[in-house]
């Protein structure tokens, strides 16, 4: 990201999310890979327990054993996409 220090790259929309909401200098990922990563993120599981471990994997329905974050929600009553 150029707002990171890269002369090379140009990231405006990224750079105005970093000016104006969030910007993390050092942060970790549970997995590299986008799938994995944000099937951890929704169920707050590793990526071992959520058996989501390639992005193919995360194109198959009801892939993880355990509910999603915005499954919980929806079963709650809220909208959620």
């Amino acid at each position: 990201l150029s707002i990171a220090g890269n002369k090379i790259l140009e990231t405006p929309n990224m750079d105005r999310i970093g000016r104006e909401g969030a910007f993390f200098e050092r942060c970790n990922s549970q997995c590299p890979v986008c799938g994995p990563a944000r099937s951890s993120l929704m169920t707050g599981r590793t990526v071992e327990n959520t058996k989501v471990r390639t992005n193919m994997d995360a194109d198959v329905a009801d892939r993880t054993p355990m509910p999603c974050y915005d499954e919980i929600l929806s079963d709650l009553g809220y909208a959620t996409e």
